[in-house]
C-alpha cells in the first residue's frame, strides 16, 4: 500500500449509484465485478512506485485483481493512475481504487477530492471498489475514518473497504466502522520483508476483531510479480464477485 505521498517509505509497516452490489457473507466481503461469478483471489496493490506496469503479464502470472492508488488528501494524485487503470482494465483485472488518508485535512475535503478524481476517471458505477488507506501518524481517529467512509459510500453507492495494519486495529475501537459493514483489508507480514510472490497465504494469523473476518490480507510488501518492476504489495481476497 502507499506510503506517505510517495515522500516517505516506512519499512516498519506490519503493515455505485449503478455500481455492482457488494454482498456480505459469513466467510467474506465480496469484491469487484466480473461477468457471472468469479473468485477474487490473488492480486496486488499499486501506487506511483510501480509506474506503468504490464498488467497482462501479471494476469499471466496469476493475478486476478489490482488495487490502485488515485489520491492522497486533497492535493495529490498518483501520476501513474491512468496508465495503471487502462492496462489493468485491458487485461481483465478486477479493480479497486484507494485514497491515502491525510488527517491534516478534513475527511470531507479528503473524500471530496477522492470522489471527484474517481468521477473524472470514470470509476464510479463501473465495477471499481473504493478503499480508504488508513496509515496516519495517529491512527486512532475513528471518527475521521468513519466520516470519509460514509461520504464515499453515499457517492459511490458501494461500501468501501478500510485498509490498516494488524497493529493499528488494536489502537482504537473500530466497532462503529465494522458494524456499519465497512470491510477490513488487513496488512501484516509474518515472513517479514523477505521476497514473496502471488500465492494463497491462507488466513491472517492476527486478531481482526471487532470485524468477524478480514475481507483481504496484504501478506507481503516485497512481492515479485511479472510485469511489475521491483517489489510490490501482494494480497489475497476472501470472497466472490457477482454482477
Amino acid at each position: 500500500m502507499e506510503r506517505m505521498d510517495d515522500l516517505t517509505h516506512p519499512r516498519h509497516k506490519a503493515r455505485a449509484r449503478s455500481a455492482p452490489r457488494i454482498l456480505m457473507a459469513a466467510v467474506a466481503v465480496m469484491i469487484m465485478t466480473a461477468p457471472g461469478i468469479a473468485l477474487a483471489d490473488v492480486g496486488f496493490d499499486a501506487s506511483s512506485y510501480q509506474g506503468c506496469y504490464n498488467a497482462q503479464a501479471t494476469v499471466n502470472a496469476g493475478a486476478r485483481f489490482a488495487m490502485i492508488k488515485i489520491t492522497q488528501g486533497n492535493y495529490y494524485r498518483n501520476g501513474s493512475r491512468v496508465c495503471q487503470f487502462d492496462s489493468s482494465r485491458a487485461a481483465g483485472l478486477r479493480l479497486a481504487a484507494y485514497g491515502f488518508a491525510d488527517t491534516s485535512v478534513s475527511p470531507q475535503a479528503d473524500a471530496a477530492y477522492f470522489d471527484a478524481e474517481a468521477d473524472r476517471m470514470g470509476l464510479v458505477g463501473h465495477g471499481v471498489l473504493p478503499v480508504l488507506d488508513w496509515e496516519p501518524a495517529s491512527p486512532s481517529n475513528v471518527t475521521w475514518a468513519r466520516t470519509w467512509l460514509d461520504i464515499v459510500s453515499a457517492h459511490w453507492g458501494t461500501k468501501p473497504l478500510i485498509y490498516m495494519s494488524a497493529s493499528t486495529i488494536g489502537r482504537a475501537d473500530w466497532s462503529s466502522v465494522a458494524n456499519a459493514d465497512y470491510g477490513l483489508w488487513v496488512a501484516g507480514y509474518p515472513d517479514g520483508y523477505t521476497g514473496d510472490r502471488l500465492r494463497n497465504p491462507g488466513y491472517p494469523p492476527y486478531s481482526v476483531g471487532p470485524w468477524p473476518f478480514a475481507a483481504a490480507w496484504q501478506y507481503s510488501s516485497t512481492g515479485g510479480v511479472p510485469g511489475i518492476s521491483g517489489a510490490v504489495d501482494v494480497d489475497w481476497f476472501y470472497g466472490d464477485a457477482i454482477t
